[in-house]
């Protein structure tokens, strides 16, 4: 039985994505990873991606989901494409407790594929430690997680 999927920004807590659950993408074979574009995951997110936001909203169903697929560039940097633009990002918001937790699992016990999360003026690799991160956005009401696929 599949789960009914909610708009997004309708301000409920964004459904979960996966095997008998509905979707409007199609399912298929994923994208070239260096192609501009929705994944055929939720929000536009490539399969990778969505399984991370999925491992994530288990651990911390209070989080809110606040993007994925967003054919734009990286703030402040005009003309590098963010990984949002290939479907390779998600951000997830709530309370700065679970935001805080959030990130540092995904720091400490990285899902498969992950680049990098930044959180509240911080950034880390998988298994990494926090360093300052200086981007025009500081990420301090969501969390940022990127991904190689």
């Amino acid at each position: 039985m599949g789960r009914r999927k909610r708009s997004i920004g309708s301000g409920d807590d964004e459904p979960k994505v996966g095997p008998g659950a509905t979707s409007s993408r199609s399912s298929g074979d994923e994208k070239a990873a260096n192609k501009v574009g929705p994944g055929s995951g939720y929000g536009g997110m490539t399969k990778t991606t969505e399984s991370a936001y999925n491992w994530v909203k288990d651990m911390f169903p209070s989080l809110k989901f606040m993007g994925g697929y967003n054919n734009r560039d990286v703030r402040g940097v005009p003309g590098k494409k963010s990984d949002h633009a290939y479907g390779r990002a998600f951000d997830i918001g709530g309370s700065p407790k679970q935001m805080a937790a959030a990130a540092e699992k995904l720091r400490t016990n990285p899902p498969p594929g992950l680049k990098y999360v930044i959180y509240n003026h911080k950034i880390a690799s998988p298994g990494g430690p926090w360093r300052p991160y200086k981007g025009v956005n500081p990420h301090t009401d969501h969390i940022h997680a990127s991904f190689s696929t």
